[in-house]
């Protein structure tokens, strides 16, 4: 990927600090450490548990799980990025559109080609105003199994864990939101009477207003 991208005239992928400083690289790896830590839904999960023995054993398997997420979501990035420079920087339009999965995520609008200088060649720069080939990073993801021509089950299995992440992440949420709005704010402040089924339904209203 150094190589190519190199020929394309670009900075190397691996080279560190390209666009953010040393103090921008170490406040986001804070932030994704304490971040993460500090999610509502990851803080709800310790509840479930029967003892506190068992929580440690799942804020075990938490960290090792979260710490294969971000190490191996910078490999995922480099195989995508080397199969799609690969795929359709140097091809005519008429070679693209000929890949089904291209075709596909046009049709989206998150992914555009416009031969700007006319030679009937896509290139991609990596400035917004001279390149040929714009790709949305919601499609990185989803779209890498299609264009590394994997298996059919392969590309169900990716968007099949990526809606699962999607909906886990926002029943977490909206559980928490619930909570804290039907017994931190209502309860505790507005009506401390409140009886355990007028919470409810106060974290029933939260949950269905958003």
């Amino acid at each position: 990927l150094n190589a190519l991208q190199t020929d394309l005239g670009l900075v190397e992928y691996t080279k560190p600090f390209q666009t953010k400083t040393q103090l921008d690289i170490f406040c986001v790896t804070a932030a994704l450490m304490m971040g993460t830590a500090g999610l509502p839904h990851v803080i709800t999960r310790f509840y479930t548990v029967p003892s506190v023995r068992a929580a440690r054993y799942s804020a075990g398997w938490a960290l090792l799980f979260i710490a294969l997420l971000y190490t191996t979501a910078p490999a995922i990035a480099t195989f995508a990025k080397f199969n799609l420079l690969n795929t359709l920087n140097g091809k005519t339009l008429a070679e693209v559109e000929t890949l089904d999965w291209a075709n596909k995520w046009t049709e989206t609008g998150l992914l555009k080609f416009e031969d700007k200088n006319g030679d009937g060649i896509l290139t991609f720069t990596g400035v917004a105003d001279t390149t040929e080939i714009v790709i949305d990073r919601d499609i990185i993801v989803l779209s890498t199994p299609e264009v590394a021509q994997l298996a059919p089950w392969v590309i169900a299995l990716v968007a099949a864990g990526g809606l699962a992440a999607a909906l886990s992440t926002a029943s977490g949420l909206l559980l928490a939101m619930s909570s804290a709005v039907s017994h931190d704010i209502y309860f505790r402040i507005l009506n401390p009477n409140a009886s355990e089924g007028n919470r409810l339904m106060v974290g029933r209203g939260m949950i269905f207003l958003a």
